[in-house]
């Protein structure tokens, strides 16, 4: 009598072939969500930080102008429309100076019109100090602004 040892463990060997496969496919699958999720986190962390760093950067911009060249305007009686507006627009370019290139790309990325966002949270940060408000004109977006000269 011949023994065939396939015929005996052939269905067992089958079994687990396919659980090993069936193993392998979920480590794999399990593996591309980590990957996806390690790179969906370490955006989020990337964008946070941008946040971040542009709330940064409009807060102390806008403390230094106020503290220079707001308080001397006022002090002068030279605080007006025009001169808040420039005041706007001078801080304005710097704060995107500071912040340089690469982050303005990846807040356009984040928040869509970046001059629209970076305006908002200047009067945001503006309005919470509201000794500081300022009536300016509305300013036209989208044009590069030289250095104006208060006068």
């Amino acid at each position: 009598m011949d023994i065939n040892l396939f015929e005996i463990f052939g269905g067992t060997i089958t079994l687990a072939a396919v659980a090993i496969v069936a193993m392998g496919i979920t480590f794999v699958i399990d593996t591309v969500k980590k990957i996806k999720n390690d790179k969906v986190q370490a955006v989020l962390k990337t964008n946070e930080e941008v946040i971040n760093k542009v709330k940064d950067v409009v807060v102390n911009t806008t403390g230094k102008y106020i503290q220079t060249v707001v308080d001397e305007l006022k002090k002068d009686g030279r605080w007006n429309k025009e001169n808040a507006g420039k005041v706007f627009n001078n801080a304005f370019n710097e704060i995107q100076g500071q912040l340089g290139k690469d982050t303005i790309d990846i807040l356009n990325d984040i928040r869509g019109n970046t001059e629209v966002y970076l305006t908002n949270v200047i009067e945001n940060t503006l309005r919470e100090n509201k000794n500081y408000m300022i009536e300016a004109e509305p300013i036209k977006l989208g044009i590069d602004i030289k250095e104006d000269k208060v006068d």
